[in-house]
């Protein structure tokens, strides 16, 4: 998910750098730029990557599907 939300934030905010960015400034990047999405709750999205054994309940991974679908929706 990360990886498609860089790719799309490059044409609309090519300034930005928003593929460096990581962690909290990243969730908060995004954030800044839909807060409707609420993705700075999405820590998954920081940290899921190095988890051992990343593991979401249905309601965590439903959450995650709607914040980045909104957010999507609002730019693209």
């Amino acid at each position: 998910l990360n990886a498609l939300l860089k790719r799309l934030c490059r044409e609309p905010y090519p300034t930005a750098n928003s593929h460096q960015l990581n962690g909290r400034a990243w969730l908060a990047f995004l954030d800044s730029r839909c807060p409707a999405a609420g993705l700075t709750r999405c820590m998954v999205l920081v940290d899921g990557p190095y988890r051992p054994r990343c593991i979401l309940t249905a309601e965590a991974a439903e959450d995650l599907q709607k914040a980045v679908d909104t957010w999507i929706r609002k730019h693209v």
